[in-house]
């Protein structure tokens, strides 16, 4: 089952995989970038049906970007369960 995408509004991009698309045209790379930020926004992926190493390259960052989220999502239910924890505390000792 697909999980529902929630719209972002910034992504990560590492140094190194710039560096590995230095092969690319500005053209290229322009066009990789603004997919990626799409598929941040949307989550549509980009189509590289005819080209095999956008197709990898985008594998490699994509795997990069939902590590990123799958971390960032576990320090959110962190801070929402140490929240309620403090805020439970809290109102404890208010009623004493």
């Amino acid at each position: 089952m697909e999980q529902e995408h929630k719209p972002r509004t910034s992504m990560i991009l590492l140094l190194e995989h710039v560096h590995a698309m230095d092969e690319l045209t500005n053209e290229e790379f322009g066009a990789f970038i603004r997919n990626y930020a799409q598929y941040v926004e949307t989550g549509l992926e980009p189509a590289y049906d005819n080209d095999r190493a956008m197709r990898m390259l985008w594998k490699v960052v994509k795997a990069f970007d939902d590590m990123n989220v799958q971390k960032m999502e576990e320090r959110d239910r962190r801070r929402r369960e140490a929240n309620t924890k403090a805020y439970q505390w809290y109102h404890r000792i208010r009623m004493v």
